[in-house]
């Protein structure tokens, strides 16, 4: 995260899955469908904090992310 002098905060987000067809599900045509999610994150963000929000998302293929226990640690699962 990182604040800006008017109040509003970058957040950049990496969504990891297993597969290159979850990429393309995950990003739908166009990318619309990520379009669509970082909307509704940036918005629920926003409110929690009661900022602006400027969301990045990025979207990894990472085969082996569920069995690494550094991956795990830095989202809370183990």
């Amino acid at each position: 995260m990182e604040a800006f002098r008017d109040g509003s905060l970058k957040v950049s987000a990496l969504i990891s899955v297993r597969r290159a067809s979850q990429r393309a599900i995950l990003l739908g045509k166009g990318g619309a469908a990520l379009g669509a999610v970082g909307t509704a994150a940036r918005a629920e963000i926003a409110s929690v904090l009661g900022r602006p929000v400027h969301l990045k998302l990025f979207v990894k293929v990472a085969p082996d992310w569920p069995e690494r226990a550094e991956a795990l640690r830095a989202i809370g699962l183990a």
